[in-house]
């Protein structure tokens, strides 16, 4: 019987209690974890071991632009899910998050039920990488 791959996050964000939690939040979910503290840290790790998921800090920087850019740029990452994590939330922040590159977002602190909803609505979007 064929072993199935275990799915793969990213985690880029600069605080490390935060990361702390999440990490573990997306372990509780069945991820493999990496960590990144920059964006261009994350954008090389996301580039050499594709993940299935990246949750990301929005204000991250890959040198003079936005990290998502640098993301969507590579053939490798162009289509991974991102996910954008925020001080808040609401509505209106969807179609910006959107513009900016990234296919959702999360407020901080991040908890277990909205990272659920957060890939649940990923989901609905577009085929799920994620099985």
């Amino acid at each position: 019987m064929a072993t199935e791959r275990p799915k793969r996050a990213l985690l880029v964000e600069k605080d490390s209690i935060e990361s702390i939690t999440t990490e573990v939040i997306l372990q509780h979910l069945g991820f493999q974890v990496q960590r990144a503290k920059q964006g261009m840290e994350g954008v090389i790790r996301a580039t050499f071991d594709v993940p299935d998921l990246i949750l990301m800090s929005i204000d991250m920087n890959c040198g003079d632009k936005p990290a998502i850019d640098a993301l969507r740029a590579q053939n490798q990452t162009a289509n991974t899910w991102t996910i954008a994590i925020m001080e808040k939330t609401s509505q209106e922040f969807d179609e910006h998050v959107r513009a900016l590159g990234f296919d959702g977002h999360i407020c901080r602190p991040v908890g277990l039920r909205d990272l659920e909803d957060a890939i649940h609505c990923l989901g609905q979007n577009r085929a799920s990488p994620l099985r």
